[in-house]
């Protein structure tokens, strides 16, 4: 009889021990693992989940569950190396992801009709490396300088829209009772930039082709009208706009 309670005691024992979970800290993420069941991770994905051009590295954007910011999760052949938080950088949903090579990440957000930021991630380092709150993104052929437009604040007039680079460097300035939209195009010898513009007063809205000059300065050489659509420099010497809908146009500049 003394044998049997033991060999059922022995035998709770197990049951309790196999139910139990186990917490383990990797890397400041924290994961659990129920015994006996699916592992269970304490992110919830946000769908966006992409690997570097050599498919060593994965990225996904996820959100650690009692937390208000998403993080970026990073992973090497499925191992974790790092949860990049996304604290204090404000958006209201993610417009897209890229990555620039095998170590540089993305996350654009949106955060409101005429503001997004730029999340830029050094993988390797696990940090980020930079934030740029604008419109129209375009890096250059090389991806070492990013250009983009300040945008002037939703709803007010009172700053005016400008084209800069990451280093802060202004090439072009609107005037006022003008503002650059949000499609911005760089030829690959970085001497032609293309882009909108809307007069405010009269409506209107045109687009601008510029060649840079010896002051790193915009000047207006060509200005076309059309429909408003994305922007393509092809070899230097031609436009292609794409307006929603399908339709094509090219112009010679």
């Amino acid at each position: 009889m003394r044998l049997l309670k033991l060999i059922l005691w022995f035998i709770f024992l197990i049951a309790v021990i196999s139910f139990s979970v186990i917490y383990v800290n990797i890397k400041q993420n924290e994961i659990k693992v129920e015994t006996g069941s699916e592992f269970l991770n304490n992110n919830v994905s946000l769908n966006y989940y992409s690997k570097s051009p050599n498919g060593e590295v994965s990225a996904e954007v996820v959100r650690e569950n009692g937390y208000l910011f998403d993080s970026v999760l990073i992973k090497r052949q499925d191992r974790v190396e790092g949860l990049i938080a996304l604290e204090d950088i404000f958006y209201t949903n993610i417009e897209n992801t890229e990555w620039l090579d095998n170590t540089r990440y993305a996350v654009r957000g949106h955060v409101n009709p005429s503001l997004e930021v730029y999340i830029l991630i050094d993988t390797q380092k696990r940090e980020i490396i930079g934030k740029y709150y604008g419109i129209g993104f375009a890096w250059n052929k090389n991806k070492d300088r990013l250009y983009y437009i300040e945008a002037s604040p939703h709803y007010s007039g009172q700053a005016l829209s400008k084209i800069i680079d990451n280093e802060g460097h202004i090439y072009f300035e609107a005037q006022q009772g003008e503002s650059i939209l949000d499609k911005l195009a760089v030829s690959d010898d970085e001497q032609t930039f293309a882009f909108y513009i809307d007069d405010l007063q009269g409506g209107s809205r045109k687009l601008i082709v510029t060649k840079i000059d010896r002051n790193k300065k915009l000047q207006k050489q060509t200005t076309i009208d059309n429909q408003f659509g994305d922007i393509e420099i092809i070899n230097n010497k031609t436009i292609k706009i794409t307006p929603p809908g399908g339709a094509v146009y090219y112009y010679e500049i």
